[in-house]
């Protein structure tokens, strides 16, 4: 599995073992349009996909790719996803 700025798999962070699935995006673009935003608000953010690197993105129309952030965010990064209405 993919993790965007770092190659882990899932478990292995034992730093940040309290993500969370904020949301799940059918297009790559779409979950770094909002990791972005997150980020741009101090919002650690990991995204997760299973598309051999973007190698096959077509693989987004069934294993979608996830937002994960801590669990102590989640309520502020739902709020700010809902406000973009994507």
């Amino acid at each position: 599995m993919y993790i965007s700025n770092r190659t882990v798999l899932m478990g292995e962070d034992k730093q940040r073992n309290d993500l969370v699935v904020a949301e799940e995006f059918r297009y790559r673009y779409q979950a770094e349009f909002v990791r972005e935003i997150l980020k741009h608000n101090k919002i650690y953010t990991v995204l997760a996909a299973d598309d051999c690197g973007g190698y096959y993105p077509n693989l987004g129309f069934i294993n979608r790719v996830k937002l994960l952030v801590e669990r102590k965010d989640y309520n502020k990064v739902v709020r700010i996803i809902k406000s973009l209405k994507i």
